[in-house]
């Protein structure tokens, strides 16, 4: 997610390394501050796949507006041959919660800062045979069998939810790390003065 040099990578695993053994307080608050704007992130992420998808939405306005042409059409969720994610809503809930959180700064290699959706969560709670869904609700729309007929695939709305709310977030996390990681090499280089 954040591209650091390797160069920078290493001297910012090394400083934060290095903070941690004299400071832990100080590297706490600066992984804080990289982790609190990731938690943003994340909750965009959450917020994102709470939506409607396009063809729920637009079932749930056509409700609205009294243009449905029965209450089975609704109850179904299906409208002019858009199917609407009504179980869909399971699947959402899944990713949301498979969403995991890594900030990594003293690791003996390279710091990672990084959001994922971790697949082993999301099929403990969905199955292994719903887990493709995780990628495909990311795309705008992608399609599917209808109950096995791959002759007739329908049209499946999604709900991108990664990239635009990482976008959304990408001056202030660089801005946190950039902050992490001149403060760790001022508090190092002060500390090793210091000593002399």
């Amino acid at each position: 997610m954040i591209q650091l040099s390797k160069e920078d990578a290493v001297k910012f695993t090394h400083a934060m390394k290095q903070l941690g053994e004299f400071d832990k307080e100080l590297s706490g608050r600066l992984r804080k501050g990289i982790s609190d704007v990731m938690r943003s992130i994340k909750a965009d992420m959450k917020r994102t796949l709470a939506e409607p998808t396009p063809a729920a939405h637009a079932a749930h306005m056509a409700k609205a507006r009294g243009k449905a042409k029965d209450k089975a059409t609704l109850k179904s969720g299906r409208l002019k041959g858009k199917t609407a994610s009504v179980r869909g809503h399971g699947v959402r809930k899944a990713i949301a919660s498979s969403l995991t959180i890594k900030v990594q700064t003293t690791r003996k290699r390279d710091a990672q800062i990084g959001i994922s959706a971790e697949m082993s969560k999301f099929a403990a709670i969905v199955g292994n045979k719903r887990a493709p869904l995780l990628r495909a609700y990311n795309h705008k729309s992608w399609e599917h069998p209808t109950f096995g007929n791959k002759e007739a695939p329908v049209e499946q709305g999604g709900r991108p939810y990664f990239g635009h709310n990482i976008k959304k977030h990408e001056t202030q996390l660089h801005r946190a790390v950039e902050e992490a990681m001149e403060t760790a090499l001022d508090a190092v280089a002060k500390h090793i003065n210091d000593s002399r």
